[in-house]
């Protein structure tokens, strides 16, 4: 619950920000876009990069506690 909970204020808190930033983009054209494409991209590559090191360490242990015929 308590990490649920977590969860939930964080999604909250980064819609607030999409809200407002769409709130700030008053001039829709081809820039407005390019701008929104290209940090969208940004976004999705930091948050892989973030998280690729945990990710890693998270498949070597299922894998390793799989042939050992453990559970992790």
């Amino acid at each position: 619950p308590e990490l649920h909970a977590i969860i939930l204020s964080i999604r909250k808190e980064e819609l607030a920000h999409l809200h407002h930033a769409e709130e700030q983009l008053t001039a829709p054209g081809p820039l407005v876009h390019l701008l929104r494409s290209t940090i969208a991209v940004a976004t999705d590559c930091l948050i892989w990069l973030s998280t690729w090191g945990d990710s890693v360490k998270m498949a070597r242990a299922l894998k390793a506690a799989k042939l050992r015929g453990t559970s992790i």
